[in-house]
């Protein structure tokens, strides 16, 4: 089964794994639940000419919804 890269966008050839890269983490938990950890929010399938093995990961925050877009349409409700 071949894969297209998520950076490239080309097409990798039948029986190529890729690579699975993690590019979004986020922090959970916190002093007031004793336990501490990051959660994946994000991660890409890339071919091994874009593997960059110093990549960092960007860290996110706790609220996903601190996270996102606002549409102003929804804003605009009251």
């Amino acid at each position: 089964m071949s894969f297209r890269c998520d950076f490239c966008r080309e097409p990798q050839a039948p029986g190529v794994t890729p690579i699975v890269l993690v590019t979004k983490v986020r922090n959970k938990g916190g002093s007031d639940t004793g336990w501490k950890g990051t959660d994946i929010a994000e991660e890409k399938r890339i071919c091994a000419s874009c593997h960059n093995p110093e990549f960092k990961p960007e860290i996110l925050g706790m609220n996903p919804s601190l996270n996102t877009v606002i549409n102003p349409v929804l804003a605009e409700r009251t």
